[in-house]
């Protein structure tokens, strides 16, 4: 890789690992957290997650739909923005109603960010190496989701909840 190349596969590295991080770690323990910290049924709280994926759903089509005319960067900043902004407040998360909210809204937006870089990382590199670097970023992004994972339930287990939405 050329050096602007090689800052332009350290941005799409940290475009892909830092969010697959927080999504995949969020989404993975969603039904756990409703059931241990909010006393939620599993049924219940597994019913909650499927809600929640819908608005992943709407996330990704908002994106699909305007991306050609807004553009993907926008999504980008704002879906990455938002989520970060709006995890934030599973902090202050008191009931499972709320917790249900934030996180139904913090997967709006974070799938709206995924959906805008997914369209936007093939358009950083050039013809002839845009498979190898999109496939790495990408898969890079997934390690760091399966540790994004793992890390909520070191968090989840010791016991330390409010970190782990820092």
């Amino acid at each position: 890789f050329t050096p602007e190349m090689r800052i332009r596969t350290i941005h799409t590295w940290i475009l892909w690992v830092l969010p697959l991080m927080a999504s995949w770690g969020m989404n993975f323990w969603i039904p756990q957290l409703l059931v241990k910290m909010h006393g939620v049924p599993l049924q219940t709280a597994v019913r909650y997650t499927l809600y929640i994926s819908l608005f992943a759903i709407a996330g990704r089509l908002l994106v699909y739909v305007l991306s050609e005319k807004v553009g993907r960067k926008l999504f980008i900043i704002l879906g990455f923005s938002g989520a970060g902004i709006v995890l934030l407040g599973e902090i202050w998360t008191t009931t499972a109603n709320e917790f249900f909210w934030v996180a139904a809204i913090y997967t709006f937006f974070m799938e709206a960010g995924l959906c805008g870089s997914t369209i936007y990382l093939p358009e950083v590199y050039p013809l002839h190496i845009r498979v190898l670097g999109t496939s790495t970023a990408m898969g890079l992004g997934r390690i760091g989701g399966a540790i994004g994972s793992y890390a909520i339930g070191m968090f989840f287990g010791a016991g330390l909840m409010s970190v782990m939405w820092i």
